[in-house]
């Protein structure tokens, strides 16, 4: 997971450096580029409208809230003009970084785009941002698996002289002792991508903040579908039980249970003898096998000259063996 999480961030980093040494990227026009509606807010929607427009239609709309969610500072579910740059900007050259922040941009209209480049060069670097969280995601679920495996024990694994922090001295150490010999490029990338206060380590809130955020798991399976009951109710039979309708049929011709079913008020509506002044049918029944249904219908009503402007009249219509009732309201 470590060796994941610093081989794509060092492919982010690459994919920032790319975008930024494109002379005619700007980030308050890359920002009102995403921001369609105005708002100065960019939200995980225009993130994926962004991206289909770049054709790139891999990425759903639950990856692009989790993206928002991680830049997300305020924790207001969105992202303002510095909560975007820091996706946008590199993170190793602060010369490139200063370039880009005081270059000068231009008006960006609602249904205007950037040059081709440029939007190729912002979809690459949302692209693998998600990119990078699905791996993490996949190997966060593997790791859980583990029936030794806490996230306290993850942490002192790395942190073997109990300091409080992992740093790229402890880290890099623990990642030679298992057979990887990374880098410093690495072991920053590495400290950089968990590191949220700025302080070039890791304490052990930000690593349980980060080792919590799992992939979510399946919704689990839908049960089957329960066979459709039959109307024929007896106090002899569970009509509950459909299997003993169709192959266990001796008891309806008995003499006991047949008197029973002959005389069963269900017997009259389910026959066709059914009438609203049979006695045997009970109200019980009706409600229960034939239930209260409603529809509702809208209409606009026609304007009165000098009087008063048309109105909308909502219709609400109860429809049951009794007879429909229709209520009306106006909006």
């Amino acid at each position: 997971m470590l060796i994941a999480l610093g081989d794509g961030e060092r492919d982010l980093e690459a994919a920032r450096q790319r975008l930024c040494s494109i002379r005619d990227f700007a980030l308050h026009s890359a920002f009102e580029r995403l921001d369609r509606d105005a708002s100065n807010w960019i939200s995980s929607k225009e993130l994926v409208n962004f991206l289909r427009d770049n054709a790139v239609v891999h990425v759903s709309d639950p990856e692009a809230y989790d993206l928002v969610k991680f830049f997300d500072s305020d924790g207001n579910g969105k992202l303002s003009f510095q909560e975007f740059i820091q996706m946008l900007l590199p993170c190793e050259d602060n010369v490139l970084r200063n370039i880009t922040i005081d270059r000068p941009s231009i008006r960006v209209g609602r249904f205007e785009r950037l040059p081709s480049d440029i939007e190729l060069g912002i979809a690459a670097v949302i692209t693998k941002e998600v990119e990078l969280a699905r791996r993490l995601a996949a190997l966060k679920s593997e790791l859980y698996l583990g029936l030794d495996y806490t996230v306290m024990a993850a942490f002192r694994s790395i942190d073997k002289h109990n300091s409080g922090f992992i740093t790229t001295v402890n880290l890099g150490a623990f990642m030679r002792e298992h057979g990887h010999f990374a880098s410093e490029t690495e072991l920053l990338s590495i400290v950089r991508r968990l590191d949220t206060d700025g302080d070039a380590s890791i304490s052990y809130s930000e690593w349980t903040e980060f080792l919590s955020e799992r992939a979510p798991l399946p919704p689990p399976p839908l049960p089957a579908p329960r066979p459709y009951p039959s109307y024929y109710y007896s106090r002899y039979y569970d009509w509950a039980s459909y299997d003993r309708y169709l192959y266990d049929d001796w008891w309806r011709y008995s003499s006991s249970s047949y008197l029973d079913w002959k005389y069963d008020p269900l017997y009259y509506s389910s026959y066709g003898y059914y009438s609203r002044y049979n006695p045997w049918y009970s109200r019980y029944y009706q409600d229960r096998y034939y239930p209260e249904t409603k529809t509702t219908t809208y209409e606009v009503e026609r304007p009165k000259v000098h009087v008063t402007p048309g109105r909308t009249i909502k219709r609400e219509t109860y429809h049951s063996p009794y007879g429909p009732r229709t209520y009306t309201s106006y909006l």
